[in-house]
This record gives C-alpha cells, sequence and structure tokens, in this order.
C-alpha cells in the first residue's frame, strides 16, 4: 500500500506513465511480501539534478516504514523483480527508483 506524501510543497506530482506504474508496482510487491508500506515523496516535481528522469516521468522516489531487519529481504526481492529494467539507489532520506 502507498501513501502521498500529503505535506510536500510543491505538492508530489506523478505523471502515471508506463515507466512509473512499473516502478511503483514493483516496488510494491517487493513491501507487500514483508508487510511494510511506503510513501511515495517525490515525482516531476523538487529540486533534481537537470538530466534528472524525474523529470521524464521515469523515476519515483519513496519513504519507506519498515523494520531494519527487513532490508536486506525487500532489496533482494526488488532486484529480481527490477531486472535489467530499472534500477534503485538508498539515499540518506529516501529510495530512488528509476529506469535503466
Amino acid at each position: 500500500m502507498f501513501w502521498i506524501k500529503p505535506d510536500s510543497v510543491p505538492p508530489v506530482l506523478l505523471h502515471f506513465t508506463p515507466e512509473v506504474d512499473f516502478l511503483v508496482n514493483m516496488v510494491d510487491q517487493a513491501l507487500h511480501k514483508l508487510g511494510a508500506h511506503a510513501y511515495i515523496t517525490s515525482g516531476m516535481e523538487g529540486t533534481h539534478k537537470r538530466a534528472s528522469k524525474h523529470y521524464a516521468g521515469q523515476a519515483v522516489d519513496f519513504r519507506i516504514n519498515w523494520a531494519p531487519s527487513y532490508r536486506v529481504e525487500f532489496f533482494q526481492e526488488l532486484t529480481k523483480l527490477f531486472g535489467s529494467s530499472a534500477r534503485y539507489f538508498l539515499e540518506t532520506d529516501h529510495l530512488h527508483t528509476e529506469i535503466a
């Protein structure tokens, strides 16, 4: 299950491209196995690198509420689900996902 971060300024803007749909659904599947949840914290809005895939509707950021013991299992599952189609980066305060 996902929630959109309610206090984002500007508001979270998701253009639900097939790529965004893929990213959201794969993260959801990996989290579902653990009974964990996430907030979508960034889509196309916000400040990103100039050539960021966020601006093209090919990247989504998440804040995940999980027990630390879930991390290894979650990332193993997400790696399997993403295959060569997408990649992720664990940032300081969020999980960045993007189409490869």
